[in-house]
């Protein structure tokens, strides 16, 4: 019961970040999301869940990825392999052993696997952004091109990294 009303908290804030878009354009959809969950999160603070990796996944992270890859002009992207190569792969490993290394040197705690797998977790997320500041400004067809087509891969990407971390034998 408790799981159900919290999934029902966070529909209803994404609701409620989207109508507050609506009001107040300027504030991008990503922000208030963020804002919603941190106060959602302060109203749970006592409670935890258990929720399946693999799960979250299949039934989330999947479909938004194949959701962005029908948006995606394949001609182009090939067109651009290159440049969108030359920028998927630095950012990859950049992000994922840099983030995680500096949380392992932060929070010795915790072992370096899991904190490589949140630099996994965090480096794909400049689609997102590039999303949002697309949408308030123009940019060439090119650029966009090969953003979105590295944004593309570059979420693919960081979700191997994600899940080779956790599949590896101990």
């Amino acid at each position: 019961m408790k799981l159900l009303l919290t999934i029902l908290g966070f529909l209803l804030f994404l609701i409620l970040s989207n109508a507050i878009n609506k009001v107040f354009p300027r504030l991008p959809i990503p922000f208030l999301q963020i804002v919603m969950g941190i106060i959602l999160g302060y109203f749970l603070l006592e409670e935890q869940f258990e929720f399946d990796t693999e799960l979250f996944l299949a039934l989330i992270i999947g479909p938004l990825l194949f959701r962005e890859a029908e948006e995606a002009d394949i001609p182009s992207i090939l067109k651009h392999w290159k440049i969108i190569l030359f920028l998927i792969f630095p950012v990859i490993f950049v992000s994922t052993f840099g983030l995680g290394s500096l949380i392992a040197h932060q929070l010795t705690m915790l072992p370096l696997a899991a904190c490589i797998a949140v630099g996994a977790a965090l480096g794909p997320t400049d689609l997102v952004a590039f999303s949002s500041l697309a949408q308030r400004f123009r940019f060439s067809e090119r650029a966009t091109t090969i953003l979105k087509g590295e944004g593309l891969l570059n979420d693919a990407s960081g979700l191997v990294a994600l899940s080779s971390v956790f599949l590896r034998p101990c």
